[in-house]
């Protein structure tokens, strides 16, 4: 028994997610090294505690515990995210879950969980977020009409919500692309967009920039 405890617990601590298990009251009975190391405690600080003796902040540990205990009556994973500020003061973003662990008569008999660490990519997401609006907010103070894309080999042209609505064109079906001659009917009814070409000029990708 004790070389497999020893064998689950090198296995587990050879990973950078956190791994742990709680008993039926909510409290830490194992603890791998990856989220010791984030927490700066041995293993023995933390079995036998709770999230509010590890000094969670109180809203935050509250949520926890009640996540634990909803798994335990529910017997249903649940997943989640949230932020932590570690020991070190640095704050990271954590996407976790909880299983039940089962004994044989059906009951649950603890409660394990897994959390990994997407800071690098909420920090992306969240720069991609304030690019956009730092763009949508320049088109709108500049009065430009929009952000368009015409493929030439396919007649498809992409644009976001703004410019097609301008040409009465379905938002949804404008990002996922659209024949030129529906915009160009919304200015010249019946006209075709094909053997025109005014005001165009040629991209070396063959794409076709209308100005």
């Amino acid at each position: 028994v004790l070389q497999q405890w020893h064998n689950f617990d090198t296995a587990l601590s050879n990973t950078p997610d956190f791994t742990y298990v709680f008993d039926l009251e909510g409290r830490f009975t194992y603890v791998n090294r990856a989220l010791l190391s984030l927490w700066q405690r041995p293993l023995e600080d933390a079995v036998g505690k709770n999230f509010f003796d590890l000094g969670y902040p109180p809203e935050l540990a509250e949520r926890l515990q009640g996540q634990i205990q909803k798994v335990i009556d529910t017997k249903e994973p649940l997943r989640d995210h949230t932020p932590f500020t570690g020991p070190d003061g640095e704050t990271g973003h954590y996407e976790y879950i909880l299983v039940p662990i089962l004994a044989k008569d059906g009951s649950v008999e603890a409660v394990a969980g897994s959390t990994r660490d997407v800071t690098k990519r909420s920090r992306t997401e969240e720069a991609l977020r304030k690019s956009e609006e730092r763009l949508n907010f320049a088109l709108e103070a500049g009065g430009g009409v929009g952000t368009w894309d015409y493929d030439v080999g396919s007649d498809r042209l992409y644009c976001n919500a703004r410019f097609a609505e301008i040409f009465s064109v379905d938002p949804k079906r404008a990002a996922e692309g659209a024949p030129m001659s529906e915009f160009v009917d919304a200015i010249h009814p019946g006209r075709s967009s094909h053997g025109s070409g005014e005001n165009s000029e040629g991209h070396p990708d063959g794409r076709r920039i209308f100005g």
